[in-house]
């Protein structure tokens, strides 16, 4: 039974216990995207809002129509005992199913509640070594493109806060590697979002 899911890269998903993804195959891409959607909400999506997001030019009646095939087509992918679960107006993945990117969320909010810096290390390193690759690689849909650019943003921020953290503990061989490793993620002028501060 599918119990994880990478969306890191391609589409991918797992059993527990595999440590070889296999990149999700669907009959329709329409069945693909509404993996990636509910796979990247930790909540219940209702049908209205899955509508608006995969098929914003279509009338009410052809979301409904085209979220039940993509449905079917998702579920026969999935196999037996797909990670779905449906209530009367949504769908959401069975809880328990580990998603590469909440994991990502997950390390951060674990960085910004650290008590100290020596103990945010871990969080970040964590955070950053989940995201080597882009989510969702080549998928051009605005709710797809908005959050791999949120997902940037905090990588930059994550990248950041490390970096002052390592040099702040006298680490600054390490603190160099990790700007020798990533330059261009370095060199964005944002602001830094997580508390480098003790």
């Amino acid at each position: 039974m599918v119990r994880r899911v990478f969306l890191l890269g391609e589409l991918r998903v797992a059993a527990e216990g595999d440590d070889s993804p296999r990149v999700l195959v669907t009959r329709t891409r329409d069945s693909r995207r509404l993996m990636a959607l509910l796979s990247l909400t930790p909540t219940n999506l209702t049908r209205a809002r899955i509508g608006q997001a995969l098929w914003p030019d279509a009338g009410e009646a052809l979301r409904r129509q085209r979220l039940r095939y993509a449905l079917t087509m998702l579920r026969r992918a999935l196999g037996e005992h797909p990670p779905l679960t449906e209530t009367s107006d949504g769908l959401a993945l069975l809880p328990g199913t580990v998603v590469d990117v909440r994991a990502f969320w997950d390390a951060v909010q674990d960085a910004v509640l650290a008590e100290n810096r020596e103990a945010r290390l871990g969080p970040l390193k964590a955070a950053l070594a989940l995201t080597r690759v882009p989510l969702l690689v080549g998928w051009t849909e605005p709710w797809a493109c908005a959050e791999r650019e949120r997902l940037d943003a905090c990588r930059r921020d994550v990248l950041r806060a490390l970096v002052a953290d390592l040099e702040a503990l006298g680490q600054p061989e390490e603190a160099a590697l990790w700007t020798h490793l990533t330059p261009a993620d370095m060199n964005v002028g944002r602001p830094t979002r997580i508390n480098t501060g003790v």
